[in-house]
């Protein structure tokens, strides 16, 4: 994305008026990873810790597995959780904890496997209240299950099991584990859904969340958030401003997932696109830094990306190519520069405030979202049109000086500041200079 230094400023702190209200508060707070760090060893876990905090993610998405711990009724063993949630702490690193799945042994269900739900909801209740009171020092947020409307997939009931899982059944799940949670650790957010957007022979997401609430409508009063998982349709390949085909904009995403749980935040802990068929690695680096200015855009603050790395082997599926980077040795792609980068520009921006081609004026497939920081406007621009020439206006009242990714630009045109836009967004930063 862009590579963004913050500019000196001796000059008082001069209020930045954008003329857009804030949407969103310290969006670089909200950087994240899903990863599923207990499927490594103590040296290649630490690696990948220290990988993270290089890029400058804030938190990790890490799944806290029922059958891991809890392998008969009375028989538990945090052992590998706590090396998980200890390797996290000591770097630095925040935890969005996935609390899931099932337990071979709480059903009684024909082909009863580790992703299908209890027979009892207090059973899975017991162990939520577990997780949140052994780590409410270092865990804060916590997701129940991954993905339920997929049911074939992560809600296995029925052989074979439904495809589109069980709105009632989950509902009747979330909210027992929500109020254990929350009775071990009062202070915690607790995040309802986990849904994966598109309905390709399962509920879409706002569906399942929708029939959900309607059965258990207590949902929107014990949930503190509903996340979701924005991939364009699978395998992911369109960019996320696509609304047509069958694909959905990210911002009507948000939409619809607000509509289908009213009054909740907004938290995604899954989204990103594999290096596969015609999508690049710049591609992947491209359209993983526009949506997560969407999402600012749209209110989104934390935005968890997946995954860390790619499979360790021949990539066979998009499956196996999501990762930031191809391996903890070092064999980086773009993607993860620009998740470095996105940090930098981050760097003391206090607030997000939304999409602003129309205030702008700008051509037709420019977009522009805009943060501010002490006396600066920071602006990311890009283009779903091919390379563009625009000159980006000057901020009234701040001191005429200006960036683009990091290196000064002339900035004594009076109309603005020159900026050739590409696919990548850039960052232009206006105001706070030195003299």
């Amino acid at each position: 994305m862009v590579l963004l230094f913050s500019l000196a400023c001796s000059s008082p702190t001069v209020p930045v008026d954008l003329g857009l209200p804030v949407v969103v508060a310290d969006p670089g707070a909200g950087s994240c990873v899903s990863v599923q760090l207990d499927r490594w060893d103590a040296d290649h876990r630490a690696a990948q810790v220290a990988l993270l905090t290089s890029l400058g993610v804030r938190s990790i998405r890490q799944d806290l597995r029922w059958s891991y711990v809890q392998a008969s009724r009375d028989a538990w063993d945090w052992t590998t959780e706590d090396a998980v949630i200890d390797a996290a702490s000591e770097g630095g690193l925040g935890v969005i904890a996935l609390v899931g799945y099932g337990n071979v042994w709480a059903s009684t269900r024909a082909g009863a496997t580790s992703f299908t739900p209890p027979d009892d909801p207090a059973d899975f209740a017991a162990f939520a209240g577990a997780a949140a009171a052994r780590y409410g020092d270092r865990v804060d947020r916590y997701e129940i299950w991954n993905e339920p409307n997929s049911g074939f997939r992560f809600w296995q009931v029925g052989d074979p099991p439904a495809f589109g899982g069980d709105p009632d059944g989950y509902a009747d799940l979330f909210v027992p584990a929500a109020a254990a949670i929350h009775a071990a650790d009062a202070g915690s957010e607790v995040q309802v859904g986990s849904v994966f957007f598109h309905g390709q022979a399962i509920p879409s997401g706002p569906e399942f969340l929708a029939d959900a609430i309607a059965h258990r409508p207590e949902i929107l009063d014990v949930a503190d958030a509903v996340s979701f998982h924005p991939y364009t349709l699978y395998p992911p390949r369109s960019p996320p401003e696509a609304d047509m085909e069958g694909e959905v904009a990210v911002t009507q995403m948000v939409t619809d997932i607000e509509q289908a749980a009213p009054g909740l935040p907004v938290v995604v802990t899954e989204f990103g696109w594999p290096v596969w068929g015609d999508v690049t690695a710049d591609l992947q680096a491209d359209y993983t830094a526009r949506e997560v200015a969407l999402l600012h855009a749209s209110g989104v603050r934390d935005t968890c990306v997946y995954t860390l790395e790619d499979h360790d082997g021949p990539v066979m599926n998009p499956e196996d190519a999501f990762g930031l980077v191809e391996d903890v040795a070092g064999d980086e792609k773009p993607l993860a520069a620009v998740w470095r980068a996105f940090d930098v520009a981050m760097e003391g921006v206090v607030s997000g405030h939304g999409a602003a081609e129309d205030v702008l004026g700008l051509p037709a497939g420019v977009r522009a979202v805009r943060y501010v920081r002490e006396s600066a406007a920071v602006t990311l621009l890009w283009s779903t049109v091919g390379d563009v020439a625009i000159v980006l206006p000057n901020v009234t009242d701040l001191p005429r000086c200006a960036s683009i990714d990091g290196l000064d630009v002339d900035s004594t045109n009076k109309k603005g500041v020159l900026v050739e836009v590409t696919s990548r967004p850039r960052a232009v930063v206006q105001g706070a200079c030195a003299p």
